[in-house]
């Protein structure tokens, strides 16, 4: 990652033009250059008030904001709960040492590493394939096709983890599951991340910690009622309870952004 600093190009609009304007500043200092992020003149309390401030309300005044918070919180909300009960499954039902359990987390990372290998080329040959059938028109919604990967294996994953595990089958079935839960996850999370970078451009920072704040909250609170949940439920019934949960939120999620995206990134006001 340190290699990137001396190797990589700086990409970032706002950087490049904040050069600009200090390089035009020293040829001629008596001119006030700004660009269209603000002057370089701010004091360094009102940039970072400004800075600081501005996740807050995106998240406040962005609809479009609001809705990709929620389906992140719930995912992340998802994972935790999976997370925190996983190794006492392990131990509870199938008699395992501690030091076995923890050799099943194995299979969410192999579901991690499939879902970030493989859906990051896919989505930019769909952005590349969408761009081209529209003339060359670029859309934050060409982003939007991969998160129903997403919407079919999360609940899938799920169930076949909470059945297969309460029914006692063999280890490697609900492994099975949690792996394609988590390719899930990932796979719905990175198209949900693209999809904020590329509506808010000028601000992804801001935007991205504005989408992340409620599932930060959702994955300290969910764990909470974990135990509760499965205690009363099952491993079974639990994770079916939180599938069906997530399929009235996953599907409609990608069908409201495809229609009706446009139309709510139009009525937010920073």
């Amino acid at each position: 990652m340190l290699s990137a600093l001396f190797l990589y190009p700086e990409t970032s609009a706002h950087t490049i033009l904040k050069r600009k304007a200090r390089a035009l500043k020293k040829i001629n200092p008596t001119r006030n250059y700004h660009t269209e992020y603000g002057s370089l003149d701010q004091p360094l309390s009102i940039r970072l008030a400004t800075s600081l401030t501005r996740p807050i309300r995106l998240l406040a005044t962005q609809p479009i904001i609001q809705l990709i918070s929620f389906y992140l919180a719930y995912n992340y909300g998802l994972l935790f709960i999976v997370l925190s009960t996983f190794a006492t499954l392990w131990t509870s039902y199938y008699n395992q040492s501690i030091t076995t359990s923890g050799l099943h987390y194995i299979s969410l990372v192999i579901g991690y590493t499939i879902a970030a290998q493989g859906a990051a080329p896919i989505t930019d040959r769909l952005w590349v394939y969408l761009k081209s059938r529209h003339g060359g028109e670029t859309q934050p919604e060409y982003r939007i096709p991969l998160m129903i990967p997403g919407a079919v294996l999360i609940p899938t994953g799920l169930f076949l983890y909470g059945f297969t595990a309460e029914a006692r089958v063999h280890w490697i079935v609900p492994d099975i599951g949690i792996l394609i839960f988590g390719c899930g996850i990932i796979v719905g999370t990175q198209a949900m991340q693209a999809y904020v970078i590329d509506s808010f451009p000028k601000y992804v920072a801001s935007a991205s910690a504005a989408s992340q704040f409620l599932r930060n909250l959702a994955g300290f609170a969910f764990p909470i009622f974990a135990p509760s949940l499965y205690l009363v439920l099952g491993y079974g019934w639990g994770n079916a309870l939180l599938a069906f949960l997530f399929l009235a939120i996953g599907v409609p999620a990608p069908l409201i952004l495809w229609k009706f995206g446009a139309k709510l990134r139009g009525m937010g006001k920073l």
